[in-house]
């Protein structure tokens, strides 16, 4: 996200579990600044391990151009979706 221009604010592991056919998983959540969405998301669903991504909005209503996303990792990576 650095090499595109944006600025990681947080990263927060929300839960961790295990699934029967896809071993151990983590859902994280970040908040990324400077990126628009659509590069935001071209980026993540780049992550060969992503499993799924769930965008959402940012609670900082001071900053305009900062997004956040929910993800849970595993083998195969499948698109964000919109809120």
């Amino acid at each position: 996200m650095a090499a595109a221009g944006g600025t990681l604010r947080t990263l927060s592991t929300v839960r961790r579990w295990t699934d029967p056919e896809a071993g151990p998983l983590v859902e994280i959540e970040l908040e990324v600044e400077g990126l628009p969405d659509e590069r935001l998301t071209e980026i993540l669903d780049k992550l060969p391990d992503l499993r799924g991504c769930r965008k959402t909005k940012s609670l900082d209503k001071s900053s305009a151009s900062g997004s956040s996303s929910s993800a849970a990792a595993r083998r195969s990576p499948r698109p964000c979706l919109e809120p």
